[in-house]
């Protein structure tokens, strides 16, 4: 009885094994993932990236409607047909969810309304959900030398002083990247037809089950499976002041290397306030930073109903104390954003859009 049991289960699994091997002969010769298996498998050193040339759909969080967001050949979001490398004279905002702004229609986004509005620059969003001091500092060497950043904006969000110590600091303060390994067994899967087959298959299935959900580029599928193991890789989390001074110290020094200005955008909660205060004073740094307004952290007719983000109010709130920000530091505008008008839109917009 065992000896027939054993006979069977290695059936099982010699014809699992067989299977396996022809679907990926079948692929091979079909040749539609050839050049993904010849792709080094290399992670993103800010570990989550969004995937370049896809299209995110994302559930308004109170309201009967699908939000498109599109991320460009870039990786970066984008309402406009130009690529962001293409584009002159950009001001960044990098930082979290709060920045990316993923439920929030684009015509009610705080980039399009300064955008509409904007002399000479151009108002890039390069938040992504979840994200850290460290992390958006990442993101920043990512772009420095392909996008002409001429103002950098770092939103300093509570909880943005956690680190995954993803970079190492000398003692002079200088810094490295880390390099994220990639084990043996994943680059060797990465080398197979069937793995990327098995990742199309279930962003198609996705797509076909749920109304929101992410397009993305066959071409990106290395690049997804590369951060999504390395992501499995991180440190545990840490809060450590020095390492929090030394990452704006570096993020401010790249950007003016580049001939760029740095500038800090703190969230108006008062203990983010104290901390982001008292570490600067503690460690004598020199840097330009700006308060937002208190209602924005406080006010509740800012915020999702059923999510902990701004809304369509809370944007355009934050886009008027952006615009004072950027006035304040010589950037000209064509025109001041039409509050009174933009309210009555949002109105209209939650009135046909209600359940």
């Amino acid at each position: 009885m065992k000896v027939q049991l054993i006979k069977n289960l290695a059936l099982i699994i010699i014809s699992f094994f067989l299977s396996i091997l022809l679907i990926e002969i079948i692929l091979k010769i079909q040749g539609k993932y050839k050049h993904l298996t010849k792709n080094e498998l290399i992670a993103s050193a800010s570990v989550y990236e969004r995937p370049f040339k896809s299209k995110q759909k994302q559930k308004h969080p109170d309201l009967n409607y699908i939000i498109e967001n599109y991320f460009d050949n870039d990786g970066v979001k984008n309402f406009s047909k130009i690529e962001t490398s293409q584009k002159k004279n950009l001001i960044g905002i990098f930082g979290d969810s709060f920045v990316e702004n993923i439920a929030i229609d684009k015509k009610f986004e705080y980039s399009t309304l300064l955008n509409d509005n904007i002399n000479s620059y151009q108002i890039i969003n390069y938040g992504i959900g979840g994200y850290s001091a460290e992390l958006a500092f990442l993101r920043y060497l990512k772009y420095q030398n392909k996008h002409d950043l001429k103002y950098v904006f770092y939103f300093f969000m509570p909880g943005d002083q956690y680190s995954r110590s993803l970079i190492n600091f000398d003692k002079n303060n200088n810094f490295e990247v880390k390099k994220i390994k990639i084990n043996l067994f994943i680059k060797l899967i990465s080398k197979l037809n069937i793995t990327y087959f098995t990742i199309d298959i279930f962003y198609k299935i996705r797509a076909a089950l749920f109304e929101d959900h992410t397009s993305i580029d066959i071409n990106n599928y290395s690049q997804v499976l590369a951060n999504k193991i390395a992501k499995r890789t991180y440190d545990e989390l840490k809060n450590d002041s020095k390492y929090f001074y030394n990452l704006l110290n570096n993020f401010q020094i790249e950007v003016n290397k580049k001939n760029g200005k740095f500038f800090v955008i703190v969230f108006p909660d008062k203990n983010n306030i104290n901390f982001f205060e008292k570490t600067i004073k503690e460690y004598n740094l020199n840097i330009n930073y700006f308060v937002l307004d208190s209602e924005l952290a406080y006010s509740k007719k800012l915020f999702f109903t059923n999510d902990g983000h701004w809304n369509e109010k809370g944007n355009l709130f934050f886009s008027k104390n952006l615009e004072k920000i950027l006035g304040s530091i010589g950037i000209d505008f064509k025109k001041k954003i039409d509050e009174k008008k933009i309210l009555l839109s949002i109105n209209y917009f939650y009135k046909i859009n209600n359940y």
